[in-house]
């Protein structure tokens, strides 16, 4: 288990990923998946977060 806000992280050390927010999970899958096509916006908030990152 990795518990991470670092997405830039997370991408490179898992293959499964969960997101929580205020202690609930809004979104989980494969990693590359989730970071490719987010579904919720925090997830995507903190994709935009990731330095160099462009979606």
């Amino acid at each position: 288990m990795l518990i991470s806000h670092d997405l830039s992280v997370v991408d490179y050390l898992t293959e499964t990923a969960m997101v929580m927010l205020n202690g609930e999970v809004v979104e989980r899958g494969a990693t590359n998946r989730l970071l490719a096509t987010p579904n919720h916006a925090y997830t995507r908030a903190l994709i935009d977060s990731i330095p160099g990152r462009a979606l």
